[in-house]
């Protein structure tokens, strides 16, 4: 009783520290998504009213921007003025006798996090004095409010956001709490049919089994057919158009079966064969071919032959959302810019950072959690069924826990 009681209560202490790191890292994630809104979709306006007779559309231009910007070098430096004209980031409207200029607040910053007063009245020198230069005479500009000349549009606390993450954070911890055996948990040693690690000799011995198991064979044979038909479908994100694909619960089910030498043959051919049966699909690239082997070889090291917990679920999607998908993908993607003359050599890194940080990362966090529980729970379901189907160790089945 005393042995159980202390198991009892290392338990309850790997569970208390999981759920704290899983909330703090809630309200971080929330945080950084927000301040990455912010830096894309924030903006500061300037509107005015003027009674002379230039043309002040002209003030966007590159050439004229730059010359702005050189005035003062070290307090502009942030201020990519080709990207800013280019981009279309920059704006002047006229309505009502009003004037009214709007530029992306992300030019006057260093970083994702906005420092309304610093960043403000770096934006507000930087308008005024290309306005105040352009016209020549300052009485024939009238600013709306001459104290904030400029005004921040469509920022959001990053405090907020990291507090909206936190509930977030809590409520699936909750959930997930929900499904935590009060049975005490059988141990698993370090053996030849169940590992704590892949880090074991034996470890890769026994995927080649399956080559000389039918059962097995036409199991994978009916996965690999579902695997095709997810790529057809996926479940509504709120993440503009994307919605979270089906596929990788298909993989990382190959890969919970079979191990990592299928799954490498596996991960290829479903990038192969769903290149052709994708329509929205234009190039096929073998860049993409080896993202996918990499992602079903790391869901089999992370569920072949061991204990299922939501920690290991969690890192199998850590690993592919944050490096295969952002760092590759996005490493991917802009070869593919490169190679279709769409993007100059030069400007690779710099494109790199930017579909990283503004596009691939932000949708791999949102997507990040929700895979993660989907999948947990995929597991609990259908480990049963392969369990009583002698596809795997039964002690498996007995041993889905969250962490």
């Amino acid at each position: 009783m005393k042995k159980l009681t202390n198991v009892s209560k290392s338990y309850i202490i790997k569970l208390v520290s999981i759920i704290s790191l899983s909330l703090i890292l809630s309200f971080i994630l929330g945080f950084f998504i927000t301040s990455i809104v912010n830096r894309e979709n924030s903006y500061y306006q300037c509107q005015f009213t003027y009674n002379g007779n230039k043309d002040l559309s002209q003030i966007i231009n590159i050439e004229y921007l730059t010359s702005i910007k050189q005035t003062d070098e070290v307090k502009y430096k942030s201020v990519n003025v080709k990207s800013l004209v280019n981009k279309r980031d920059i704006s002047i409207n006229y309505e009502n006798n009003i004037y009214t200029i709007n530029t992306k607040s992300k030019y006057y910053d260093n970083f994702f996090y906005i420092s309304k007063n610093q960043v403000g009245t770096r934006a507000k020198t930087f308008v005024k004095l290309a306005l105040t230069n352009f016209i020549d005479e300052e009485e024939k500009i009238f600013f709306i409010d001459d104290e904030n000349i400029v005004k921040l549009i469509g920022n959001y606390s990053p405090y907020l956001g990291g507090i909206y993450g936190l509930c977030g954070g809590l409520f699936i911890s909750i959930i997930c709490l929900c499904f935590v055996k009060n049975n005490k948990r059988v141990d698993i040693e370090d053996n030849v049919l169940l590992f704590h690690t892949p880090f074991h000799l034996e470890y890769w011995k026994y995927p080649f089994e399956v080559f000389k198991n039918t059962r097995k064979l036409v199991m994978l044979a009916m996965l690999f057919a579902l695997l095709l038909v997810s790529k057809l479908f996926s479940l509504p994100s709120g993440f503009g158009n994307l919605g979270i694909g089906l596929a990788y619960i298909f993989l990382a089910i190959i890969g919970l079966l079979y191990g990592p030498y299928v799954s490498l043959i596996i991960g290829c051919l479903s990038d192969i064969i769903g290149y052709f049966i994708t329509p929205q699909q234009s190039v096929f690239y073998l860049g993409y071919t080896l993202q996918a082997a990499l992602a079903v070889f790391t869901y089999s090291l992370c569920f072949y032959k061991t204990r299922i917990t939501f920690g290991k679920v969690l890192l199998s999607r850590l690993i592919v959302n944050m490096l295969l998908n952002v760092v590759l993908g996005s490493y991917l993607q802009c070869r593919l810019f490169v190679m279709s003359n769409s993007l100059k050599s030069e400007m690779f890194w710099i494109t790199f950072k930017t579909y990283a940080l503004t596009y691939s990362l932000p949708k791999n966090i949102v997507y990040l959690i929700p895979q993660s529980l989907i999948l947990f729970l995929v597991f609990k379901a259908v480990i049963p069924i392969f369990s009583q189907l002698k596809l795997i160790d039964e002690r498996v089945k007995d041993n889905i826990t969250i962490i």
